[in-house]
């Protein structure tokens, strides 16, 4: 009895110096990237969850048009919430993972949140295919817990990102990285 998660990172976002503004849109290339997404999707889906950001709503959009699926938004599957620079923050928690902003959360706070809700998630769609747009820190701190990653996996991730895990009930597994769309202009954390 398995559950096949499709972890999804959003698209491209334009974040114009607003590293730690959550309510950021899809770029007009991330609205691009979401079509090809949703237009290259061969895997027969159940459910699709996002976070409940705009972001990773727009992501999957098209994807929840062309299976004839509605989205099903949870705040558990949001992105970290930093409450300073994105930036700085990746920057300190590699010598202080309980590094946090006032009023933002600390990674490991942030990856108990999301490792709770996907796990509820996932109990409730034993055999079943399952879709999670979500966000690159929470998805990468899971991956890099779960699978032993590099430290480093969050600067691997692009927009959009794919990766299929698989939850026998108990524990995670990882299958493989799907897609790996690049922006062809450059809208990246740099």
């Amino acid at each position: 009895m398995v559950t096949s998660v499709f972890l999804v990172r959003h698209c491209s976002v334009n974040y114009q110096n607003k590293l730690s503004d959550l309510y950021i849109n899809l770029s007009t290339a991330g609205k691009i990237q979401s079509t090809q997404l949703a237009d290259s999707w061969k895997i027969n889906i159940d459910k699709i969850y996002s976070s409940n950001l705009p972001r990773a709503i727009e992501t999957v959009t098209p994807l929840a048009i062309k299976l004839n699926k509605k989205i099903i938004k949870l705040p558990g599957l949001k992105e970290l919430e930093y409450n300073g620079n994105a930036q700085t923050f990746h920057k300190n928690i590699k010598t202080n993972i309980e590094f946090k902003y006032v009023g933002g959360e600390s990674i490991d706070e942030a990856n108990r949140r999301f490792l709770q809700c996907l796990t509820n998630v996932c109990l409730k769609n034993i055999n079943k295919s399952i879709v999670i747009s979500t966000h690159g820190t929470v998805m990468s701190e899971f991956m890099i817990r779960e699978f032993n990653l590099s430290p480093d996996f969050f600067f691997d991730l692009s927009y959009p990102d794919v990766y299929e895990i698989n939850f026998d009930g108990q524990k995670f597994d990882f299958v493989k990285r799907y897609f790996n769309y690049l922006p062809t202009n450059s809208e990246s954390l740099k």
